[in-house]
């Protein structure tokens, strides 16, 4: 079943939408902000071959 909406719910549905992601950016940005040694360690501790888990195959 599908409501319709009218211009004004549909625009107010986009608004809502978009202040929901708007929050959510900050969230992730306040995020690295408080977290920027972690995440820049983890980064390098992932590209580092060396650091890596060995990878087995089984026959």
């Amino acid at each position: 079943m599908i409501i319709q909406m009218d211009e004004n719910e549909e625009f107010q549905h986009l608004e809502e939408m978009s202040a929901n992601l708007q929050a959510k950016q900050k969230r992730i940005l306040k995020g690295m902000l408080d977290y920027p040694i972690q995440i820049d360690s983890v980064i390098r501790i992932l590209s580092d071959p060396s650091r890596q888990l060995a990878i087995t195959h089984n026959k």
